[in-house]
């Protein structure tokens, strides 16, 4: 049984001028269904006419927040009002309320991504100006959205800040769902060796918070999960008592999805003392239920019980039966499973491909839309030319040349940008084949430095520089086909080429890092800092130096990446201009930061690419350049 992370909207008693709205919403989407029109669309009616003050947009956020998946467009169309309505009335309070509902609407349909974005603007405002409840809930999806794609150390640790803040602020309100929802992640994805204790432990505290009015669901859900765990882990017997409990609150709500399980571990439970015509009436009880629900799998569980069971009274025959009908439905199962998986790839190719037609569609719209422009101008201009063709015969002549002079620098671009390209490809496969090999001049050190060692007869150098070539020529083949990669990764990268390095000198030389960013979701492209270091190795005469020292400076500045290079070395002998012009490398190195500006879509920075040496600066040389600022989620 697949635990999900559980979601609720505590709903309190509404005032008159809600429930008017809400006649008044209820007409229009009687009267959109009757003729055929769209709930967004009687949305749109009620909207035009609907007040911007705080209380409005508070009521409609909360109809929103009950409507069903399918109604999605119509949540996100009335979250979109509430926030123009509260940008207008300037309430901090509703605007952060609207953001963390139009978020919510991206997380019910799985588009965590667009989720986060809205989450972050609400928290943002939360946090800022003190909205405690809301950032109590906002704590609660971030856990929930991380929860949901597998990373559960993340998850874990939003859900101990939500339950801290809603201690804190005494807003207990949502805290036995929360509790729940972390007993619930423990137990499924085993985060340490104490999941099951740290689990139960937050099963319990969901039962102390729970209120039997206003959490039913909550105490249903822990009991039941409760059951689950002891019935792995400890006793039957232990598992029956909280079924029993979580089984009477679901008779009295109603929660059918409880009965097939129920049935099945009370069958369980009876089986386990020997009492098999008693077990067996209960596996016909869950199988009729099962049967009703037409679920597949609970089938199958049931007539494997039944087989045994039958197997266990005498009857061989009937256990025959059951045990084909069990095979039948363990077909089913199967390739249930099967499809389902085969389902989600079919999703994500359809996904891909739906990411590519949208592409090629915004280009042929643009497309369409000069070829229109083009069409009305010409339709104007014959128009224009035969209504006065007899008057104006010299400016028909002059427009004649005007537009083969434009065709022509038309057809001037058209080269120009076809020569553009074809140097972009070229750049580009130049860059491509520089980040899927190592230098050569370094890959010769590297092996004559080595070559050192073996011949001093220093074993112990040479498996250690052995070692440190290994994990470099790894480190860089796996790395040639990224794109990008965690800047964590590109550090400790950088420290393994510098330890090689450092063989070559007799002098230390040291290799401060000065990070100002998230290491784990700030990524940077591959092989675009080791050269700078080559340089400063191979040209600042750094073995000359006592201080010996190469400083690597990584900033978040807004939405750029600000890296530097700083070295105490000789600094550039001669013109700096003039070595920059000669430098390959440096050439590669601007033309990939514009490459990766493009393919952000951002423009360029003016200063995006700087060298700088003595006696511009005291010491040494110093390169500094930008990248665009890329998170991984």
């Amino acid at each position: 049984m697949v635990l999900m992370p559980y979601f609720w909207n505590k709903t309190g008693p509404l005032k008159r001028g809600f429930f008017i709205f809400f006649a008044v919403l209820h007409v229009y989407t009687a009267c959109a269904r009757e003729n055929n029109v769209s709930l967004k669309d009687s949305i749109e009616k009620v909207l035009e006419h609907s007040k911007t003050d705080t209380v409005t947009c508070f009521r409609l956020l909360q109809w929103a927040s009950n409507l069903s998946t399918a109604e999605h467009k119509a949540a996100v169309r009335v979250c979109k009002w509430a926030i123009t309505a509260a940008k207008k009335n300037g309430n901090k309070k509703c605007l952060a309320q609207a953001w963390y509902s139009l978020g919510r609407c991206y997380q019910v349909i799985d588009d965590f991504k667009t989720a986060t974005v809205y989450f972050k603007k609400a928290a943002e405002l939360a946090d800022k100006y003190g909205f405690y409840g809301l950032q109590g809930k906002l704590f609660s999806c971030f856990a929930n959205t991380y929860s949901a794609v597998k990373q559960y150390t993340l998850a874990q640790q939003y859900y101990y800040k939500a339950i801290k803040v809603i201690k804190a602020h005494k807003l207990k309100d949502d805290l036995p769902g929360i509790y729940f929802n972390l007993a619930s992640l423990q137990y499924e994805a085993k985060p340490d060796s104490n999941y099951i204790e740290n689990a139960l432990a937050n099963i319990r505290q969901a039962l102390a918070t729970a209120q039997p009015d206003d959490n039913y669901d909550v105490i249903a859900y822990s009991l039941w999960l409760k059951g689950l765990i002891y019935a792995e882990h400890y006793s039957l017997d232990s598992t029956i008592v909280f079924m029993d409990q979580a089984f009477a609150i679901a008779k009295q709500y109603d929660f059918a999805d409880f009965y097939s399980p129920y049935y099945f571990y009370r069958g369980q439970f009876l089986k386990s003392q020997e009492k098999y015509t008693e077990a067996l009436q209960v596996f016909a009880i869950g199988l009729e239920d099962a049967q009703k629900k037409k679920s597949n799998l609970w089938q199958y569980n049931f007539y494997g019980e039944m087989a045994n069971v039958t197997a266990h009274l005498g009857d061989f025959k009937k256990a025959f039966e059951y045990h084909k009908q069990y095979k039948v439905f363990y077909d089913s199962v199967v390739n249930t499973e099967n499809f389902g998986r085969l389902n989600d790839l079919e999703t994500q190719l359809k996904l891909e491909k739906k990411e590519k037609e949208k592409e090629i569609s915004n280009l042929l719209l643009q497309r369409s839309e000069q070829r229109q422009q083009n069409l009305w101008w010409f339709i104007g201009s014959t128009v224009l030319v035969v209504l006065i063709l007899s008057i104006f015969v010299i400016m028909l002549v002059r427009n004649v040349r005007a537009r083969k002079q434009a065709y022509l620098k038309l057809q001037q671009k058209n080269i120009a940008i076809q020569q553009q390209g074809e140097q972009l490809a070229q750049l580009s496969g130049e860059i491509s084949r520089y980040q899927a090999q190592m230098n050569p001049h370094f890959v010769f050190n590297a092996l004559n430095s080595i070559q050192g060692f073996v011949v001093n007869n220093e074993k112990e150098k040479t498996l250690e520089q052995l070692g440190n070539f290994s994990r470099l020529m790894r480190t860089t083949l796996n790395n040639s086909n990224q794109i990008s990669i965690p800047v964590s990764n590109e550090i400790e990268y950088l420290k393994t080429f510098m330890a090689f390095e450092q063989a070559r000198f007799r002098n230390e030389i040291q290799f401060k890092v000065d990070l100002r960013a998230d290491d784990k979701e700030t990524m940077v492209p591959p092989m675009m800092i080791q050269p700078l270091l080559e340089n400063a190795l191979k040209h600042a005469r750094l073995g000359d130096v006592e201080d010996a020292m190469i400083q690597l400076e990584i900033h978040a500045d807004q939405n750029l990446l600000r890296i530097a290079i700083t070295d105490n070395g000789k600094g550039i002998q001669g013109n700096v201009n003039e070595v920059f012009k000669r430098s390959h490398s440096m050439s590669i190195l601007k033309s990939r930061i514009q490459l990766v500006f493009d393919r952000e879509k951002m423009p360029l920075p003016h200063s995006y690419f700087a060298l700088a040496s003595i006696p511009v600066i005291a010491r040494g040389t110093r390169v500094e350049f930008c990248l665009p600022l890329i998170s991984e989620f």
